[in-house]
């Protein structure tokens, strides 16, 4: 891990250097026992695949050291270690580069690093997390209009001649849809209703003409 590559440069990597080979930090390095036992946890969450897959899904999908704590009970120092040492997601560019890069990592990890990538931390929770619960209605429908938004955003580039153009357009619309039903579900029913410009017309129709007997009930005069 830093054996033979370089020399230790963050906090993170004095106490590395420290945990695997007692290398001393110099002083001014400020290698407390809080950095060290944190450095301690996240080594151990790297050296067991399955836990190391894991982290790596949650911080692939954008999960803070706040919902991982909340989530899992992993400690916000642990999950800063572990982020600074082995899995940092700001080299990752574009989209481009993560794809390249799951395509790199065993067939069996795939699956749960793409599901992490298109539809956030959230899918992750819901599946692996010990208090996990049904997701709210607004929920699955923010997953499913992220994960149909990154899809044709990917298929951006498809002209009108392209045989796969009729299934982007359908999936443009499916995205317009989910978004109008995301509005509707997040705006309170009792809110005032402003009037659009192209409100549809509607005849109301007024109260009944009275009947003669009803005239000459309410004292109302007949012509002769």
């Amino acid at each position: 891990m830093l054996a033979g590559a370089r020399a230790p440069e963050t906090v993170h990597e004095y106490a590395l250097a420290f945990a695997l080979h007692g290398t001393q930090p110099p002083d001014e390095a400020d290698v407390t026992d809080a950095t060290l036992d944190a450095v301690v946890a996240a080594l151990a969450s790297f050296d067991v695949s399955g836990v190391r897959l894991l982290f790596d899904a949650c911080l692939l999908g954008k999960a803070t050291p706040e919902e991982l704590e909340r989530a899992f009970n992993v400690s916000t120092a642990e999950v800063e270690a572990y982020t600074s040492l082995f899995f940092d997601v700001t080299v990752f560019t574009n989209d481009f580069h993560v794809i390249a890069w799951i395509s790199q990592r065993d067939e069996k990890d795939r699956a749960t690093l793409k599901e992490a990538h298109t539809k956030g931390f959230r899918a992750i929770r819901f599946q692996y997390a010990a208090d996990r619960e049904a997701p709210s209605v607004e929920t699955a429908l923010s997953q499913v209009l992220e994960a149909d938004t990154r899809a044709y955003l990917a298929l951006g580039h498809i002209l009108p001649g392209d045989s796969r153009h009729k299934d982007v357009a359908a999936l443009r619309k499916q995205v317009v849809t989910t978004a109008s039903v995301l509005h509707k579900i997040a705006t309170p029913t009792d809110a005032p209703q402003e009037a659009s410009g192209d409100d549809e017309f509607v005849i109301k129709p007024r109260p009944p003409n009275p009947t003669l007997e009803q005239l000459v009930a309410s004292g109302g005069q007949i012509a002769q």
